[in-house]
């Protein structure tokens, strides 16, 4: 098996870390019916795009508090159903954070979610918060498939970009990347849900 060392590892969350599949997937039906369009295409096309972003097209809400309101209903039904820790996570964070420094932490969440649904799902998973924070979709102008959060992950771990690698589930994140040579290596994840 080939190694990759770097400097820092920016992991995506939903995907990576937690799953929150049956939330989303819920979400996206209320809102269909709210909204009247298809759930499903919607929640397939929303993966990894930050929800102001996906709420905005879909719902074609326009303006910025009723946005805002829509987000918070959306993130609050997705708690609801209970995101879960993916196997392995939780103890993939604790075994680099044994080797981490404050000046040297290793490691960041780089998410699509808002500030407001991550710690929510952090804490309800269980899966420990970086311990220099996070970036969510409040802390880019640009969300994914754009590299700003990942940018912005890479300054907030300290460390040149081009030293980082990034871990998600959406080829299309990791590949941006690779197209603008930040990365020192990528790691992409596949994965079925399994029942129970």
């Amino acid at each position: 098996m080939p190694t990759i060392t770097v400097d820092a590892v920016l992991f995506d969350m939903d995907g990576t870390l937690i799953d929150s599949t049956p939330g989303v997937l819920l979400a996206w039906d209320s809102f269909a019916r709210t909204y009247k369009f298809d759930g499903s295409a919607a929640a397939h096309a929303a993966h990894g795009r930050r929800l102001a972003d996906t709420l905005g097209e879909w719902c074609g809400i326009t303006d910025p508090q009723k946005l805002a309101d829509e987000i918070v209903r959306f993130e609050e039904e997705v708690i609801e159903d209970g995101p879960i820790a993916l196997p392995g996570a939780s103890a993939l964070l604790k075994q680099i954070d044994a080797g981490s420094t404050t000046s040297s932490p290793g490691w960041t969440i780089v998410t699509s979610a808002t500030n407001v649904y991550t710690p929510k799902a952090l804490e309800r998973t269980g899966v420990p918060v970086p311990p220099i924070g996070y970036v969510t979709s409040d802390d880019v102008k640009r969300g994914k498939p754009h590299p700003d959060p990942y940018l912005a992950g890479a300054h907030k771990v300290g460390v040149d970009p081009a030293l980082c690698t990034p871990v998600s589930r959406r080829r299309y994140v990791v590949l941006n990347l690779i197209n603008l040579r930040l990365p020192g290596g990528q790691v992409w994840l596949s994965r079925t849900r399994r029942p129970g």
